[in-house]
């Protein structure tokens, strides 16, 4: 996630991004024993890979990327949840992320909970469950 590795796959392999954003919403559910004793939590590491990958979307865009981005960035829930469901169609659809199609959409899930409860003081339940399908 280094600036000068991230800059060279937006500028030679920019379709690499749509695998780099599908590991970061796939590793959040990496339990705390597989990391290595010492190590960050999973969930920073996990935030701040995101952060980064975010910042290079402007070149390329899937539905992937535009799944983070319009949760991240410009917090449109409803965008996201359109594009949430382009991403699944399109990770069920690819060769290499075929068989993570429900972690995936798990895992979609569960970021968008987290992005919604974080910047809501007061949280509509039903509304929630309503924007998670």
């Amino acid at each position: 996630m280094s600036p000068a590795y991230l800059n060279t796959i937006q500028t030679s392999c920019p379709w690499i991004l749509r695998y780099l954003s599908a590991a970061a919403v796939l590793s959040r559910k990496t339990s705390s024993s597989q990391s290595a004793p010492g190590a960050p939590p999973v969930s920073s590491r996990v935030r701040n890979a995101l952060r980064e990958i975010i910042k290079s979307f402007s070149q390329y865009q899937d539905p992937i990327t535009t799944f983070l981005k319009e949760l991240y960035v410009e917090f449109d829930f409803e965008a996201a949840q359109k594009a949430l469901k382009e991403a699944v169609d399109l990770v069920g659809n690819d060769f290499f992320l075929g068989e993570f199609k429900d972690d995936f959409l798990d895992n979609a899930r569960y970021l968008i909970s987290e992005a919604y409860c974080r910047i809501h003081q007061k949280i509509d339940v039903s509304d929630l469950s309503e924007r998670l399908e």
